[in-house]
């Protein structure tokens, strides 16, 4: 999963030095970090929220397949 969602995102961002995806594994809860460039932070959420909403979709089916739950959290870091 998580390499999925890094590729996803990285063919979206115009900034992949300032790219950073850390994963947290909560139990049955997996918790995704993503930090990238602030110019970024738009690119990724699409408008009205419909691009992270579809990555988010994504990876909910992936992680009802493994019987886990799966959140996003979107960073936006200081140039």
């Amino acid at each position: 999963m998580k390499g999925f969602l890094d590729y996803t995102i990285r063919m979206l961002i115009q900034h992949p030095e300032d790219f950073v995806l850390s994963e947290v594994d909560g139990g049955r809860t997996t918790f995704f970090r993503v930090e990238m460039h602030r110019d970024d932070v738009g690119r990724v959420i699409g408008k009205s929220g419909h691009t992270i909403n579809a990555i988010r979709n994504l990876m909910t089916a992936a992680g009802e397949r493994d019987g886990r739950r799966v959140q996003i959290e979107i960073i936006g870091a200081q140039p």
